[in-house]
């Protein structure tokens, strides 16, 4: 199972460790996201070139559309001044971009935005729960998520809280 993981690049090391755990503890499991592999971490955004932010946003693209999963972290954004680290919205595109794949969307943390209260977007409370869907899913036809259905996964995901 292929599962791209989108979250703020602030949080890049976080998912980068993330990524490690889930490679290492469920079986068949693949996190596709280049953006947080990449080795040393490139250039933000306003360092890098037109040239290489296309390249990226198509890698990421692509990475997302073809995952069998996308899973999305929230932001912690009860302070009352958002940390600016936080005004990048590729996560949210890349979400979007799954959703009109047909791409299942599993996200992490608390309802953020409008499109969090789509009926196919399940929600878990943390990554322990995240894991449990990812064993479950597992466990049903061999990681094929897409071909389960909207309502298997809800049950999924309510089973995992």
């Amino acid at each position: 199972m292929n599962i791209y993981i989108a979250a703020a690049w602030s949080r890049r090391e976080e998912m980068k460790k993330l990524t490690k755990e889930l490679e290492r503890d469920i079986p068949d499991l693949i996190v596709n996201a280049r953006w947080i592999k990449i080795e040393p971490p490139e250039k933000t955004f306003w360092q890098r070139t037109p040239r290489e932010n296309t390249r990226l946003a198509m890698e990421d693209q692509e990475d997302a559309v073809t995952s069998d999963v996308l899973i999305r972290f929230s932001d912690d954004l009860s302070a009352k001044m958002v940390s600016a680290r936080l005004a990048t919205g590729s996560r949210m595109v890349e979400m979007g971009m799954a959703i009109m794949a047909g791409v299942p969307v599993i996200v992490v943390g608390g309802k953020q935005n409008l499109f969090d209260c789509l009926p196919q977007v399940q929600h878990v409370k943390n990554v322990v729960s995240l894991k449990r869907v990812l064993r479950r899913i597992q466990k049903v036809d061999g990681g094929a998520i897409r071909h389960i259905s909207h309502r298997w996964l809800v049950k999924l995901s309510t089973q995992a809280e």
